[in-house]
């Protein structure tokens, strides 16, 4: 009977066995997440108590320093007035009683009562700001913090440009405080427009037919106005040639045809063309055939071959003197060289991504970088001379495609990154202290660029605290002028925005400086203004005539360039090609006489009296020549 029921039961008994051991594991997993919650939530007490304490410490230490110098002026006053002391130290006090101890007990308060993460950031504030890695101090001082760009009206920039639709990683403009210079689209060639900037009646709607710098066979790539002669402007081409232009002050009135001089070694296209910042002509050049060629333009003469790169140059910068030469490359790497020597003192590698970087030096010897990373993102990068494997800031901006180009006031320590496609100009400025590149602000404009160039600071307005100036290239051929601006309340000189900057006047020669010489820029101040000079003659003496030479044109009217000069010249090469074709060929006549002579003499002595006529022959010959 027992075994009866006990059968019976066993069903019911395995049932419950096996609930109870199911119940017993739910037991203890709810006992081990019970565990794992309780160890979860003191670790975040600890933390939260470490970050209370490292708030506290601050706020001490902050309290104690505006007491320090509360101390020194209440000693300066008392020194000046005593009564002034005790009415700030009474106003102190029921300021710190009004203010800063609610607020303290707030937090402590906050703290004690915190239950979990919601209710530690939302309603803590010292969790809050510990969590958001803010520390509690001053805001940076800087006067830059302010500065904010505007773009002017439509009728006061330059319309109807047909910008050029080459995509080479280029900016497509170049400005001076006399003229602004675009790369255009050309029919036959490559062409580029100059426009001066003195002329009210230049802005607007720009005539299809305004005269053009055309003597180009292939696409211009690049321009570079000269920093030492407003009028001098150069240009690279597909065409392998690097041509120099001379634009009369009053812009040009017919299509200008005919450079300075040709610089021809490169042997495929020159993207890149760069002046050099102290020296008088020197001119650098890159090109396709991953050679670097420096120029002495006033002669036409090469002065240096660099031939350590071994893919195409995207970029190239001098230092602040121009002693140290600073490129990238396609194969990811940044080099500093020696500009006469081309020897490369440091190499690393730049960014990570395969698209095109570019690299600049600021004024005290760091260096700037943009590029990509392996996964395509936008950066930035600060960098020492001595260590550029390691950068100081590397930063990544945003996922676009276009080329990031650095342009840098050297004034004022502002890096204007503008990318090409991008509808936005971000600036930054570069201080001493971490984190060393500042996020200052962007200036917005609804339509994409397809290039931009950046007035010297010798041609911005100082009445209006005008510390930047941009020229701006949209797909619409429109060129639109953005000003950036310091708001002041002064009408005055504000002599901290401006302080001496980069002048028009050369510091070395072209010859001085392939010898070894380096010196600063001469700089001039700006507290007067700045108006840009007339052409005039440069006293500089050279081995050949110098072609680069500051003369002013005989006729206003006249073409953009001395077409007498160089019609004298080419005279003269075509007289003394003459002359030399001219003396080789009488000496080849005296030889010829000569040679007949010695025959004919020859044919006297063999046939005597009764020759067989060999001696007409020979005169017959000799008369004909």
């Amino acid at each position: 009977m027992h075994v009866a029921l006990l059968l019976m039961f066993l069903p019911a008994i395995k049932r419950y066995l096996s609930s109870y051991a199911t119940l017993d594991k739910v037991i203890n997993q709810l006992k081990s997440d019970v565990k794992k919650k309780e160890a979860k939530k003191k670790k975040e007490e600890e933390t939260l108590t470490k970050m209370q304490q490292k708030f506290l410490d601050g706020f001490e230490k902050q309290l104690q320093m505006a007491d320090a110098r509360q101390r020194n002026v209440n000693k300066d006053a008392a020194s000046k007035s005593p009564s002034s002391k005790e009415t700030y130290e009474i106003d102190f006090a029921r300021v710190t009683q009004l203010f800063i101890l609610p607020f303290f007990i707030t937090n402590l308060i906050g703290v004690a009562c915190a239950r979990s993460l919601h209710y530690q950031f939302y309603c803590c504030p010292c969790y809050a700001f510990s969590c958001k890695k803010m520390s509690f101090r001053v805001v940076r001082s800087s006067k830059f913090r302010h500065v904010y760009g505007q773009a002017l009206k439509r009728e006061q920039c330059y319309d109807n440009i047909r910008v050029s639709k080459s995509s080479w990683d280029s900016t497509f403009c170049a400005v001076n405080p006399k003229f602004l210079a675009i790369i255009v689209e050309s029919a036959g060639g490559g062409a580029f427009i100059v426009l001066p900037l003195n002329k009210i009646t230049q802005v607007g709607r720009i005539p299809a037919d305004h005269p053009l710098v055309g003597g180009h066979k292939g696409p211009v790539l690049d321009i570079a106005w000269c920093p030492h002669n407003d009028n001098i402007i150069a240009s690279g081409s597909e065409d392998c040639v690097v041509k120099v232009w001379h634009i009369p002050d009053h812009g040009l009135i017919k299509t200008l045809t005919e450079p300075v001089v040709d610089l021809i070694y490169h042997q495929r296209r020159v993207g890149l063309v760069l002046w050099h910042p102290t020296a008088l002509n020197v001119l650098l050049t890159a090109g396709s055939d991953n050679q670097i060629a420096i120029w002495n333009v006033g002669t036409g003469e090469s002065l240096v071959h660099i031939d350590c790169h071994p893919d195409i140059v995207y970029s190239a910068c001098f230092n602040w003197d121009g002693s140290k030469l600073l490129t990238t490359c396609k194969d990811k790497k940044i080099r500093i060289l020696n500009p006469r020597t081309g020897e490369v003192e440091s190499d690393a590698i730049c960014h990570e991504g395969t698209k095109a970087t570019r690299a600049i030096f600021l004024r005290h010897g760091l260096v700037f970088t943009t590029g990509f990373s392996k996964m395509s993102e936008r950066q930035y990068s600060l960098r020492t001379p001595d260590a550029l494997s390691e950068p100081i800031v590397m930063v990544e901006l945003d996922t676009s495609n276009g080329v990031m180009f650095p342009l840098y006031d050297p004034d004022t320590n502002l890096v204007y990154l503008c990318g090409k496609g991008d509808s936005v100009i971000r600036y930054f400025e570069i201080t001493p202290e971490p984190p060393f590149v500042h996020y200052i602000n962007t200036f917005q404009t609804p339509d994409p660029q397809r290039g931009i160039g950046m007035m010297p600071k010798r041609g911005c307005d100082v009445t209006s605290c005008e510390i930047s100036r941009f020229y701006r290239l949209n797909n619409s051929g429109l060129c639109q002028v953005i000003t950036m601006t310091v708001p002041r309340k002064s009408e005055l000189f504000q002599e901290d925005l401006y302080p001496d900057t980069l002048g028009d006047t050369s510091a070395l020669t072209a010859e001085e400086w392939i010898e070894g010489k380096d010196a600063e820029p001469i700089l001039i101040s700006l507290k007067d203004g700045y108006k840009p000079p007339e052409s005039k003659a440069a006293i500089t003496v050279t081995k050949r005539s110098n072609m680069l030479n500051k003369i002013p044109p005989k006729s206003k009217s006249g073409g953009a360039s001395p077409v007498s000069d160089k019609t004298l010249q080419e005279f003269a090469d075509e007289i003394r090609k003459l002359k030399a074709v001219i003396v080789k060929h009488e000496t080849r006549i005296c030889k010829l006489e000569e040679e007949v002579a010695r025959a004919k003499a020859a044919n006297i002595d063999e046939d005597g009296p009764g020759g067989d006529g060999l001696n007409a022959n020979v005169q017959m010959a000799s008369d004909e020549v």
